[in-house]
């Protein structure tokens, strides 16, 4: 599908314009992955490619929220978040992975703000 060169940014410049026919079937999962990592939207002049190279990121966001949601569901049935003396002291399962995942990601609550906000100097 494309001739390459490795570039600097982990992406590789294609030699000449990328040949994205057929990217709107592509499924999202390790082969959509790979083509993306070969194509920078630099190298792409028509619109329409542009397009599908956009949507093609989105269905590949949308299939790792699903991977993301179907770990923080199997987190919350794990026996460490499903434990009965923290359900005691008001931790449900839920609320104990919500707060293993928020510590993670590095997400914390602000006394007096409404919302998450990430953790961060800027």
């Amino acid at each position: 599908m494309f001739d390459t060169d490795p570039n600097a940014d982990g992406r590789e410049t294609a030699t000449g314009p990328p040949d994205l026919s057929g990217l709107e079937h592509v499924p999202p999962g390790p082969e959509l992955v790979s083509v993306l990592a070969r194509v920078h939207p630099d190298d792409v002049a028509d619109a329409y490619d542009l397009v599908e190279l956009a949507a093609a990121c989105w269905r590949l966001k949308a299939w790792a929220d699903g991977i993301e949601l179907e770990s923080a569901a199997a987190l919350a049935r794990h026996p460490m978040c499903n434990d009965s003396t923290a359900a005691r002291y008001g931790f449900s399962a839920t609320r104990a992975a919500g707060q293993l995942l928020a510590a993670r990601f590095g997400l914390h609550r602000r006394p007096g703000r409404i919302g998450w906000r990430p953790r961060c100097s800027w």
